[in-house]
């Protein structure tokens, strides 16, 4: 379980107790004070990952990345589901900016589909 330590919203000894109530959980701390997902730094988000996974796996370097910020962020907001209607007003842009973000992202990536865009954006560490 991966918890910001200055969490404001779920304070880090919560956190804690709930990974010990889970059989086989392990507790990890990252820095930082949101309780969003961890958009704002995925590197470190990796290396616990790649930790708790005992995984050799490069960390991602900062702008390795072929989508602008923004792309990435729609990105994410299409894996969780939403569609561009609901993320145009999730980041208070049009639908049309949207579909455009989308039809970069689909474009930079190769693909065709957003689930096959998700899903490469995945396996290649970009969301």
């Amino acid at each position: 379980m991966l918890h910001r330590r200055g969490d404001r919203t779920v304070p880090v000894s919560h956190g804690r107790e709930v990974a010990s109530l889970l059989p086989n959980a392990r507790f990890a701390t990252l820095a930082g004070d949101s309780h969003l997902p961890y958009a704002d730094d995925q590197r470190e988000l990796h290396r616990a990952l790649a930790g708790f996974l005992g995984s050799d796996l490069p960390v991602p370097q900062e702008n390795s990345s072929p989508l602008t910020r923004r792309e990435v962020e729609v990105l994410r907001l299409v894996a969780a589901g939403l569609s561009n209607r609901e993320i145009a007003a999730s980041l208070h842009l049009s639908e049309h900016t949207v579909h455009r973000h989308v039809a970069n992202v689909l474009r930079k990536l190769g693909q065709s589909s957003r689930a096959a865009a998700v899903g490469q954006a995945t396996r290649a560490g970009l969301i």
